[in-house]
């Protein structure tokens, strides 16, 4: 059957057809209400136009798995349709094959994932002339991010307070890809924005039976890891509802990389803390020139050359709630709670800008564990009351009264009973200093504390 370029495909409605075309954007299979798995693919040839595609076959492993940018896919015998006024390719198990080419192969003609036996055959001159002519013109084509429609950048996260899904597509760099206790694939994603505060609705009157949870998620990846992170700006964890161990090896190349992602949502709030999933993620792997990719580098390099590390939202020139006493206070630059997670130096110290989420003990006068948190994580930092550092931090301060003042302060404590107890808490930005400490010597990584020093409550 001859090739139809994909530009002229709207003229064989309801036809079968051929077609021959780049792979730019894919999704991982899924159950249907019937007997087949489907999946969703964006090809595009030489004439610049894309085309859906939803495949149905009986197995995950009898879908393509997407590779490297530039892969060539064949397509034969799929059916064009048009559907809420898309124009899209359906690919049946029962008339359709297909096969797949390395884009970077130039002289190689031997399909690395074929599936029928009919497309295994020897090519002829046409389809090698074709096929060798899109991997010329691939990496001249300037491959777009597509429309803004459900487009969200990070610090545009929003939530309804239900149980009803807010889908969304997010332009990000993927961080690092994992694997969670229940076999399913998390990602960190980063765009260079901060989320929006997560305002805390529930109040934790014992942070020892009901604590507030702080990101081990994130906090307990190898530093080498963390190291390589970003400074600043929101990590988010993005959990993929699918098994590893069957997709993980095929559809998950793309570490490091930017790329857009569609069909993710935020569903609710952890705890106050962001996190997103996906049951029908499509993924386009995107090259740095992109406009949406050289935008969100370029915001971030004018977010870091105007406020370093510290958090978008916060302003230093408004009234402060705390004091650095550290000499030379001026010169000390500003590192965010990742920095301070990731450092390997034991005793160093950070002036960092964050929010105290959370209090233990919140009514008496004893050590305390503060819950601290930026955009970039959530730590626990202890205080100590029996030395100078806890009066240096309350100002002098012993009578209880003064103290659970200063502490509802930081904690962004309502004044009014009825809201105190039904209402939000909205804790504001402070300056303070922080440093690192081993409870043992011998467990570096195990035992590591964090301790807030040489900053006053004013």
């Amino acid at each position: 059957m001859p090739l139809v370029p994909l530009d002229l495909v709207q003229q064989f409605e309801g036809r079968r057809v051929d077609v021959l075309a780049v792979v730019v954007e894919w999704g991982i299979p899924k159950v249907t209400g019937g007997s087949d798995m489907k999946m969703g693919l964006v090809i595009v040839d030489s004439s610049e136009r894309e085309l859906n595609v939803t495949m149905f076959l009986p197995r995950p492993n009898d879908f393509p798995a997407y590779i490297e940018p530039g892969d060539v896919i064949h397509l034969s015998h799929v059916k064009i349709r048009i559907y809420q006024n898309e124009l899209f390719a359906t690919f049946m198990k029962k008339f359709s094959k297909y096969a797949i080419y390395r884009g970077s192969h130039i002289g190689n003609y031997d399909p690395y994932l074929p599936l029928h036996a009919s497309l295994r055959a020897p090519l002829n001159n046409i389809l090698q002339h074709e096929i060798r002519r899109l991997r010329l013109w691939y990496p001249n084509f300037h491959l777009s991010a597509g429309k803004r429609q459900y487009l969200l950048s990070l610090k545009e996260l929003r939530t309804n307070n239900s149980e009803e899904k807010i889908y969304f597509d997010l332009v990000c760099k993927v961080l690092h890809i994992a694997e969670n206790d229940d076999h399913e694939m998390v990602l960190y994603v980063w765009d260079g924005t901060d989320a929006p505060q997560c305002i805390n609705n529930k109040i934790f009157y014992n942070e020892d039976v009901n604590p507030l949870p702080i990101r081990n998620d994130l906090n307990s990846l190898p530093r080498s890891v963390l190291n390589r992170f970003p400074k600043a700006g929101t990590i988010l964890k993005l959990t993929v509802y699918v098994d590893v161990q069957t997709f993980a090896a095929k559809y998950f190349d793309f570490n490091d990389r930017w790329v857009r992602m569609r069909n993710i949502y935020t569903q609710y709030l952890h705890h106050g803390m962001w996190e997103a999933a996906t049951d029908d993620l499509k993924i386009r792997i995107l090259p740095d020139t992109d406009l949406m990719v050289k935008e969100c580098a370029k915001n971030y390099v004018e977010r870091m050359a105007k406020s370093q590390c510290m958090p978008v939202s916060y302003n230093p020139s408004t009234t402060q709630l705390t004091e650095i006493v550290i000499p030379n206070n001026d010169r000390v630059g500003y590192s965010t709670l990742l920095n301070v997670v990731a450092c390997e130096e034991v005793g160093h110290i950070f002036k960092c800008v964050v929010r105290i989420v959370a209090l233990r003990p919140a009514e008496v006068i004893d050590d305390y564990r503060l819950t601290l948190e930026d955009p970039t994580t959530r730590i626990h930092v202890f205080l100590t009351t029996n030395d100078e550092l806890f009066l240096d931090f309350i100002d002098g301060s012993v009578s209880y009264d003064i103290v659970s003042s200063k502490f509802n302060k930081l904690l962004g404590t309502p004044q009014d009973e009825m809201t105190r107890v039904y209402g939000f808490f909205s804790p504001p930005w402070i300056e303070c200093i922080l440093k690192t400490s081993l409870a043992d010597p011998m467990d570096v990584n195990g035992s590591r504390k964090y301790h807030l020093v040489c900053t006053r409550v004013i």
